[in-house]
């Protein structure tokens, strides 16, 4: 990767020999001082834990200290990393430990001795980083302000429900707990108006889940639990830019973190949610495959919680077999093919198994219709 020139990667690194400081050496050397500029035009990623090797010339040598990053030399390799807690130097700097913000540039470097000439922003280097998904809950406070609202209401319904102490009244309970799922399903309608092209999406992903719980013989609670889960699975989505959610080409480095933090996101809405006992959890991790190669923390096979990967597979049932922004649904025979070489990769074996047989039943969408064979 080349010093100066970044092409269409938005997270690069400029070097540059200060014009000011430059002093001439014997022997056709020279000292200066070396600027490094790490840039991040994302719009909502931070990056952190970055290391950036870069090529130098064999008589080069660095004095320390160098500002705000850790140097070191190996050979004809130069490596500046980030600053860990312990080595930032001065109390200014400490609170961020030069994690590089959203639309920042950060600058860092040291007194070096180069032979006369050599030219830093035509060399070659390599940088890694790990992206941070950053978003401000500011601008999504009136979105958040409605959840919060919504959860009130829901909690007081869920507590009126605990609240009937007349076990004969049943049709109290009854209407209670349809007054529950309505206020729920206000929080899908929050999701779809900022996601129009998945409308449906996340009530189809409920109904599948509970239909698998059903088939894996899982208790009632839990048939209801998935159900609720999945219906609320997107929420994150609330906080994710709509440029970035109707987006129909690929995605930047930095635009796939942000669309992947939603299941994060999510789950700390409902972290201390108390009515639906681990849901947080459920919701945090419907991306994991069971393979581990999922997000956001890697787990793989029984490491994910079973309604998890229960919502994990009836959501991706639901994206092939209807129409997307950016691509048609596939075939029944396609879905089939995906769900067989997915078993045991990216599904639960016993889960897939049980999505096979829904397929051969006939449970499957109307496209655009809003109906379902269950």
């Amino acid at each position: 990767m080349s010093g100066s020139s970044h092409g269409s990667s938005k997270v690069f690194v400029t070097l540059e020999k200060n014009k000011e400081k430059h002093w001439p050496e014997a022997d056709g050397m020279e000292m200066f001082q070396l600027d490094c500029l790490l840039h991040n035009e994302e719009k909502y990623v931070d990056i952190t834990d970055w290391k950036i090797k870069i090529e130098v010339p064999e008589e080069f040598r660095f004095e320390n200290p160098a500002w705000s990053c850790v140097l070191s030399q190996e050979d004809n390799t130069l490596t500046a990393r980030q600053l860990l807690e312990d080595e930032v130097p001065d109390p200014a700097i400490k609170e961020a430990y030069c994690t590089v913000h959203a639309g920042a540039v950060f600058s860092f470097g040291a007194i070096v001795h180069a032979k006369a000439g050599w030219a830093p922003e035509k060399v070659n280097f390599s940088l890694t980083y790990t992206p941070i998904f950053a978003y401000s809950m500011s601008r999504a406070s009136k979105i958040i302000e409605i959840v919060l609202i919504a959860i009130i209401v829901f909690s007081l319904a869920y507590n009126s429900i605990n609240g009937i102490r007349d076990l004969e009244d049943k049709h109290r309970a009854e209407q209670t707990k349809k007054f529950i799922t309505n206020i729920l399903t206000l929080f899908t309608n929050l999701i779809e108006a900022k996601d129009p092209y998945t409308k449906g999406h996340s009530e189809r992903v409920a109904i599948y889940s509970r239909e698998i719980a059903k088939r894996l013989k899982l208790s009632q609670e839990n048939q209801s639990l998935a159900y609720y889960c999945a219906l609320l699975h997107d929420t994150g989505k609330l906080v994710i830019d709509n440029s970035i959610l109707n987006k129909t080409d690929k995605f930047t480095h930095g635009e796939r973190w942000c669309m992947e933090s939603h299941a994060e996101i999510g789950s700390e809405i409902f972290r201390n949610f108390e009515y639906l006992p681990g849901m947080a959890d459920i919701i945090r991790h419907h991306h994991e495959r069971y393979n581990g190669t999922g997000y956001p923390d890697g787990l793989k096979g029984n490491e994910i919680p079973l309604l998890s990967r229960i919502i994990f597979a009836a959501d991706c049932f639901d994206a092939m077999t209807t129409d997307r922004i950016y691509r048609k649904h596939i075939s029944t025979n396609e879905v089939k093919k995906e769900l067989l070489t997915g078993s045991g990769v990216a599904f639960d074996p016993a889960i897939a198994a049980i999505m096979l047989s829904m397929l051969n039943d006939g449970v499957i969408p109307i496209q655009n219709s809003g109906s379902y064979n269950l």
